[in-house]
């Protein structure tokens, strides 16, 4: 679970602050994503269909490093629900695709991987939904 101690809390809620915070998001999910390219249903296919799990090893590392990131950036104090989720969703995500890329010794949390990645990206979905509402608040998106 993610309290609010783990977390960086800025007093400040101006609209300045809430696009720095946006903008941080966007550059670092720039910089980890960066020269990664498969869909979800591409790293399932090759780790199950083909034990190659070295794109599922890939994506664990990058949500691991996506959380620790997050974990470390500033917040507007009323943007304290967004960061949480996306950092749940960084966790889970991390759990998920490191479960799959150790699948080959530990079968049974790769099946159970497979089983909730649909609920996972569910989630993924439900927090960019969240993340365009928060850019529409403070006038990036229409």
């Amino acid at each position: 679970d993610i309290n609010d101690q783990m977390l960086h809390i800025r007093d400040d809620s101006s609209i300045e602050a809430k696009k720095q915070y946006l903008d941080s998001i966007r550059e670092l999910t720039s910089k980890y994503f960066t020269g990664f390219d498969k869909i979800s249903i591409q790293v399932v296919f090759e780790t199950f269909g083909e034990n190659d799990t070295s794109s599922a090893r890939q994506l664990a590392s990058i949500y691991h490093s996506l959380t620790q990131e997050y974990v470390n950036l500033a917040v507007p104090s009323d943007w304290i629900e967004l960061h949480r989720q996306l950092i749940i969703y960084y966790k889970n995500s991390e759990a998920v695709y490191e479960a799959m890329a150790n699948y080959l010794t530990d079968p049974i949390k790769g099946y159970v991987a497979l089983e909730v990645i649909e609920s996972v990206l569910a989630h993924g979905a439900r927090v960019q939904e969240l993340i365009a509402l928060h850019a529409q608040e403070v006038g990036i998106l229409p």
